[in-house]
């Protein structure tokens, strides 16, 4: 059997555009010799569809577009994921479900069993498990093979989370080989955490898999795609390159997989990205991070951003750009995700604005080939301040003026991007967003948070990366004192603690959940953690109206990290 294996990018929602595309790849793989052509988990309407689901007729219009996939390519087999109708008169109306298409029709469905409904995942409140009996062996030829769905090879891995394991099915013991289709969002340590478990799967039943996965960003979540194949003993024979949308063939023969070209060949995806890294040696060390982990973690942020802009038909990007590292960063990862031709840098200096901040910013916009203006917030700044002055009957405090001009660029920013057609890229990154060191409606505002889950220590480090391959970001921008320039000889650590310490708390505070008492029990001061843990508690509302983050951790604000608005951490 000819296996055509499509990393595939949905369009949440688009259901015409996605089956047109399942059709057009489907024929193209068809007439290059494919049996069976393999689409990921809810291929046809986007992983995850969320409230979608709940339209009126979404499902409907799903199954209907299924068997327009099926009378459209009669001369091939499909297996490909959408939601289907629940057949049983109890729980929740929809499956998480998977279809195979042959001779014009659809032939077999099959549905997940286990539903996710931690971290970023909600599934329990779509969909229902698979009913008993519901998925059945698919028996080609002489060869039995069995259709799973994602989360349904993890339960093992997550200590049976979920008490029933879709494994221990007598389908299992029969196959000849599995295949799982995934929409497994990527987060940093996922590719290792991911052949891990499906290594240990494929060991465990003694069976040969197939994992197809689904690629590209949909809003906040980035799917890395990293398909992949395993023999019975649970060695990856077998991947493809991340955050890379392709179409590659397999062929399932005498027991085994035989590789076509494109398939990545190694026991770790250092040769997916050793050619453009330019080195042949990766090492974590004090500075946290591999070069490897780097490159996958940039490639994830322009992979987010390019399908931000691609899927809403938005075309330029506006970023206002301080002379810090963090708009630095976003400048070169919007250039490369949508052209630097797309993308518009502007200055906002202030009163208290550093001369070599305008210049390390006008350095950088030429070296990266972006448009640069300059819109000085001087007279602003100093007019408002005035009236409000003119109102209390005495000078503002410190922190009003902060806010004030903060507040002030970001309507000017707003301002050039609507007078450009374009729309304003977020440049606050975790650590400032944990605690609160930023101003509402000033520099919290945008469409997209770009750096929102990376700590600082975490910004520099790719920065640096992103620099080996040329002097894109110039040295000093990286080198300086961090600092909001809002007042005079202003830096950051006047009001918090060096990044790397800070970024250690956060870290085991936000990210891994530790209580104060066993991160103070790690050597941390008591004084500093509980006032980083009472900051980060009490900014959770402006958290809660920030723009939608890239999620590249296990633990990012927003859908990941759900907190009462109002609530109060018992500590």
């Amino acid at each position: 059997m000819q296996v055509a294996v499509v990393q595939y990018n949905p369009h949440i929602g688009h259901l015409q555009a996605n089956a047109e595309q399942i059709i057009a790849t489907s024929v193209f793989c068809r007439a290059r010799g494919a049996d069976l052509v393999v689409f990921p988990e809810l291929a046809l309407c986007g992983y995850p569809p969320l409230d979608l689901l709940e339209l009126e007729g979404f499902v409907d219009l799903c199954v209907q577009w299924a068997k327009t996939i099926a009378r459209e390519t009669p001369g091939v087999q499909i297996i490909f994921g959408l939601p289907l109708r629940n057949p049983q008169p109890f729980g929740k109306s929809m499956l998480n479900g998977a279809c195979r298409t042959a001779d014009g029709t659809i032939q077999q469905f099959w549905a997940k069993s286990l539903l996710p409904d931690y971290d970023v995942f909600d599934e329990g409140r779509y969909f229902a498990p698979a009913p008993p009996n519901f998925n059945q062996l698919w028996l080609q030829g002489e060869a039995r093979i069995a259709v799973t769905i994602c989360e349904d090879l993890w339960n093992h891995s997550l200590d049976n989370l979920y008490g029933h394991d879709p494994l221990e099915d007598e389908i299992f013991q029969k196959a000849d080989w599995v295949l799982n289709l995934a929409a497994s969002p990527y987060h940093m340590g996922k590719e290792a955490l991911r052949k891990s478990v499906l290594s240990e799967m494929s060991r465990r039943l003694h069976k040969p898999l197939l994992y197809v996965n689904s690629c590209g960003a949909q809003a906040e979540l980035v799917f890395d795609g990293a398909c992949a194949c395993f023999d019975a003993n649970g060695n990856r024979m077998g991947f493809l390159p991340s955050f890379e949308s392709g179409i590659t063939h397999l062929q399932w023969a005498n027991g085994t997989w035989i590789l076509g070209e494109g398939w990545l060949i190694g026991e770790d995806v250092v040769t997916a990205v050793k050619s453009k890294l330019g080195v042949t040696r990766f090492q974590s060390g004090d500075s946290g991070d591999s070069e490897l982990e780097l490159e996958l973690l940039r490639r994830a942020l322009v992979l987010g951003i390019r399908d931000f802009f691609y899927k809403q038909k938005l075309e330029k990007a506006v970023v206002g750009l301080s002379g810090g590292i963090d708009s630095a960063l976003v400048s070169v990862l919007a250039a490369e995700a949508i052209g630097s031709d797309q993308v518009t840098a502007i200055l906002l200096p202030s009163p208290y604005s550093s001369a070599h901040s305008v210049g390390d910013s006008v350095e950088f916009a030429r070296r990266l080939g972006v448009c640069c203006l300059n819109l000085p917030i001087h007279s602003a700044f100093f007019a408002q301040k005035k009236s409000l002055q003119e109102v209390f009957g005495r000078n503002l405090g410190d922190l009003t003026e902060q806010n004030l001009q903060s507040r002030i660029r970001c309507a000017l920013l707003m301002a050039a991007a609507s007078e450009l057609g374009a729309v304003l890229l977020n440049t606050s990154n975790k650590s400032e967003m944990s605690v609160g060191y930023s101003t509402l409606y000033g520099d919290t505002s945008g469409a997209l948070s770009v750096l929102g889950d990376l700590f600082k220590t975490r910004v520099y480090r790719l920065a640096r990366h992103i620099n080996r391959s040329g002097p894109i970001i110039p040295e000093q921008i990286i080198e300086k004192a961090p600092s909001a320039e809002l007042k005079p000889g202003q830096a950051d650590s006047d009001d918090l603690p060096p990044y790397l310490l800070l970024d250690a708390i956060l870290e085991l505070y936000v990210e891994k959940k530790y209580a104060p008492d066993r991160i103070i029990g790690l050597g941390f001061d008591d004084h500093l953690v509980h006032k980083i843990i009472r900051m980060v508690d009490s900014c959770e509302f402006k958290r809660f109206q920030s723009p939608p983050i890239l999620r590249v951790t296990e633990k990012a604000f927003g859908r990941g990290r759900v907190m009462p608005l109002v609530g109060k951490a018992p500590y």
